[in-house]
């Protein structure tokens, strides 16, 4: 490879490849977020949209994205992403900013993948722990949860069809 190659760097600026892992809740983006911030050129922030009420109102979620997070190294990483869950991606609408992203070449979407009814038992679970509720399966909510994964996956896909797809298993 020639000294002049610029791979999925910008031209100009510090050389950053920024990167979405993405996936739905309990699918084991956690699990590679924090892998991930260990390597010393990496920095993976957590679900930064999620965070707070008091970020999710000061910040629309793309321009929070871009300014302060994208192509901004904490210490001089050359590496710098973000988890945004499936949920958050519809909440902000970030379709098209994402889109935009990963058309222009210097960037990666990491799509994780698990089964989606593994995803909302593991879901349901949490949340009737810290509830101390008894849990009780509503078929019809299993059913809503497991048709908008399948549908937010076929988005992704077209959205991005040179992304990384890791199954829940390679992570465990």
């Amino acid at each position: 490879m020639s000294s002049s190659f610029q791979g999925p760097f910008k031209s100009t600026g510090p050389e950053v490849l920024n990167f979405v892992i993405t996936g739905p809740p309990k699918c084991g983006t956690s699990a590679l977020q924090t892998a991930l911030a260990t390597h010393p050129r990496v920095v993976c922030h957590a679900e930064l949209l999620a965070e707070s009420n008091a970020v999710r109102r000061s910040h629309h979620g793309e321009q929070y994205l871009t300014n302060k997070i994208f192509d901004n190294p904490l210490s001089g990483e050359s590496f710098i992403g973000v988890t945004v869950l499936y949920p958050h991606i519809h909440a902000y609408d970030l379709w098209d900013y994402l889109t935009c992203w990963c058309q222009g070449g210097d960037f990666c979407l990491v799509q994780v993948k698990r089964n989606p009814v593994a995803c909302f038992i593991a879901l349901e679970n949490e949340r009737r722990m810290a509830s101390g509720l008894a849990y009780r399966l509503d078929i019809n909510e299993l059913i809503s949860f497991v048709r908008m994964q399948l549908a937010t996956d076929a988005k992704v896909a077209r959205l991005c069809g040179d992304r990384l797809e890791i199954n829940y298993s390679e992570l465990v």
